[in-house]
Parts: structure tokens; C-alpha cells; sequence
């Protein structure tokens, strides 16, 4: 029995179902970006690796790190690329990887808006929802990407460019269909192009796309509908921002809204993130799960089930989770980047204090070559005591 300290998790694996998509268990493999592709945003014999690492562990679903859907919303270097037929071969190799171990896979798929690298767009722009006034505080800035002397290189989406994106993430979809991913999931979160539309802070727009929160959503439910239209049977996430923790931001009470106009559109489940996704030095109970709450909030607006991630690092945290009605599913990041196979060691009864503590290193490791845990070489808690 999975059992420890008067709890039980045998509903971490229990079946899940939900209309088109049939799980084995409740743990999800979080999107975390990899760089594990090539510069051209192509699968590589690393891709592959990295995520069958992850299988064959007790996780329900595996969901990618993001893929761009057009050639110049790009934000990161070696991210996985939807934008054209040519990436479906290696998808497919990617697809049929994590399959040959009775797994499923979702693709991700994004645009990166304001944040993308304008280093990648063939006339070095960026686009977002609006012009807007430059704070020290996007992410582009913050990486140093984008600055006042060249804020130039941004502009405003005019409905004809935002038509192209809505047919850009349903050709995207398409394609990882065509490749044999069991689903996809729609990036709105994390400040990410339909993020930014969602957000008041970015979109200062004066037509359909812009104003109250039903309106901010427009874009992102037009994204669900033309791909619902597409794929009648493909199940369809999509993550978002609970809330932005941020003055000006997305409130509880509008992604309440955007959660019900998603479930009106097609949208078959909810991923529940924030503007903060990778908060530091989870090392209390008390710290972990920090979209707990959001989590059961949306459930209620949509009625949708929905994945809860945020600072997952322990058994109990999952038990707490699914066995208290937060979320139907549990999404872990980080942690399974230092310890692929931590679903079975939890399956297995082993409860072993966890060795992720948030400190986010591994994403400066993929910066300069590929995710990984910088503490592995190090000795764990407890050893050489």
C-alpha cells in the first residue's frame, strides 16, 4: 500500500477520464521549456531522451515544453517548433518515444507576443496586443532583449496579423495531431501573447479584442473555437494565469470569466498557473501548491476539471490536492527534472524527503545548453553527514 503518515495516494493513480482523454493517473509532467531542440526549433536525439526519461514512471500525461507556432514568436533559444509541416517528422519520433512506453503526450503550443526575441523575427519586430510603455519589468526587458533605445521594434497586432495567429495555433494544432500527440495544450499563460491580451496591463486596445474581461478574452476564445473546429475529437488545455500578483494585472474574478467563456468554446480542461510560475525555495509543506485555491475557484466558474501546478514537491501536497477537491489532475515540474522517476518511487511507497527546492538554477542551465538539476553533482541532504 502507498501509504505514510495516515494518508494514502493510490488516487495519484487512479484513471482519469474526461470525455476524449483517457489518463492511467493524476500526475501531470508540467510544460517546463527544455532547450533540448535544435537552433531551428527541431527534435533532436536530446528531445527524445529527455522525455523518455519521464516515461514509464507513473505520470498520467507528459506536456512539452512550449512550441512556437510561428517562426518569429520565438522567446527562448532551442524551443520546440510547430510553425511549419517540416517539424511534424521529428514531433512524430517525439510522440511515438513517449507512446512505446504506454504513456501520453501533450504538445504545447505558443505565441510569446511582447516577449519574444526579436533576434528571430525576419525584420526584428515584435508584436503584442498594444504599444506600451516600457517598465524595467517585462520579461524581454528584463533579459536584456529590449531596451527604450530600441523600442521601436515593437508594435501593435493589427485583425489582420491576429487572424494569421489564430490560423497559425490551429496549423500548429493540426500538426501535432498529424505527429499523434494525444493532446494539445494552449499557452495563455505566463505572459505569453494570449496572456498579454488578457491582461490590462498589455492590452490597451479599443476594438473587440480589448476593454472588460469577456472582451480580453475574445482572442484567447477564438484560438479554442477554430481549433475545436478543426479537431472536433482532440482534446484541448489550456493554461492560464489565475491571477497576476502584479498592480494593474489579471484578477481572480477575470480569469473566473475567461474560464467559462473557454468551457463555452471547446475547451476540455483548465491548467491553472500564475504570473509567478517558478517561485524559490519551496522547503515547507506550507509552501507548496500556491495556486490551491485559484485551482478551485476556476473548477467552479468552467466546470471543467483542471491541473493545479505551482510548487508541487511532496506526496502529501498531491494527497492534499485530490483528496480536498483542489484539482482532478497535479501538475509537477522542476522536481521531475532532477528525478524523472519520482511518480514510481511515490507509487513504490517511497517517501524520501524531496531534493527539489525551487532554487531555479536548471533554468539557467537551459539558457546555456539544455534543463538540468546543477545540484545532481552535489551530495543530497543527509549524505556525507
Amino acid at each position: 500500500m502507498t501509504e505514510t503518515d495516515g494518508f494514502q495516494l493510490e488516487s495519484a493513480f487512479e484513471p482519469f477520464e474526461s470525455g476524449r482523454l483517457s489518463l492511467q493517473g493524476r500526475l501531470v509532467r508540467a510544460p517546463v521549456w527544455s532547450a533540448t531542440a535544435d537552433e531551428d526549433g527541431f527534435v533532436t536525439d536530446r528531445t527524445v531522451s529527455f522525455y523518455e526519461k519521464l516515461t514509464g514512471h507513473g505520470l498520467g500525461l507528459i506536456v512539452t515544453g512550449f512550441a512556437f507556432v510561428s517562426s518569429g514568436s520565438r522567446a527562448v533559444p532551442r524551443m520546440l517548433g510547430a510553425s511549419s509541416d517540416d517539424f511534424i517528422p521529428g514531433l512524430r519520433r517525439l510522440a511515438d518515444a513517449v507512446h512505446a512506453k504506454g504513456d501520453k503526450i501533450s504538445l504545447q503550443i505558443a505565441h510569446c507576443g511582447l516577449n519574444s526575441d526579436p533576434a528571430y523575427d525576419p525584420d526584428g519586430l515584435i508584436y503584442g496586443p498594444s504599444l506600451i510603455a516600457l517598465t524595467g519589468q517585462t520579461q524581454i526587458e528584463k533579459a536584456g532583449k529590449l531596451r527604450k533605445e530600441n523600442a521601436h521594434i515593437m508594435r501593435s497586432l493589427t485583425r489582420g496579423q491576429i487572424a494569421q495567429i489564430i490560423d497559425d495555433f490551429t496549423d500548429a494544432a493540426l500538426r501535432a495531431e498529424e505527429a499523434g500527440f494525444d493532446a494539445v495544450e494552449i499557452h495563455g499563460a505566463h505572459h505569453y501573447l494570449i496572456s498579454q491580451f488578457l491582461c490590462p496591463v498589455f492590452n490597451k486596445r479599443t476594438d473587440i479584442y480589448g476593454g472588460g474581461s469577456r472582451q480580453r478574452a475574445n482572442f484567447a476564445v477564438e484560438v479554442v473555437k477554430m481549433i475545436r473546429r478543426a479537431l472536433p475529437e482532440m482534446t484541448l488545455v489550456f493554461r492560464m494565469n489565475c491571477e497576476d500578483f502584479t498592480p494593474g494585472g489579471i484578477e481572480l474574478a477575470d480569469s473566473r470569466v475567461t474560464a467559462s467563456l473557454l468551457a463555452e468554446a471547446g475547451c476540455d480542461i483548465i491548467s491553472v498557473s500564475g504570473n509567478n510560475p517558478l517561485r524559490t525555495r519551496i522547503v515547507k509543506p506550507e509552501k507548496e501548491a500556491y495556486f490551491r485555491e485559484q485551482a478551485r475557484v476556476l473548477h467552479e466558474a468552467s466546470g471543467l476539471p483542471v491541473i493545479v501546478t505551482g510548487g508541487v514537491r511532496s506526496p502529501r501536497a498531491v494527497y492534499e490536492l485530490l483528496h480536498n477537491g483542489y484539482a482532478e489532475l497535479v501538475g509537477i515540474g522542476r522536481p521531475l527534472i532532477r528525478n524523472p522517476d519520482l511518480p514510481e518511487r511515490w507509487r513504490q511507497g517511497n517517501f524520501k524527503p524531496y531534493e527539489c527546492i525551487s532554487c531555479n538554477s536548471c533554468m539557467g542551465a537551459a539558457m546555456e545548453y539544455s534543463v538540468r538539476c546543477l545540484r545532481m553533482d552535489q551530495p543530497e541532504e543527509g549524505e556525507g553527514q
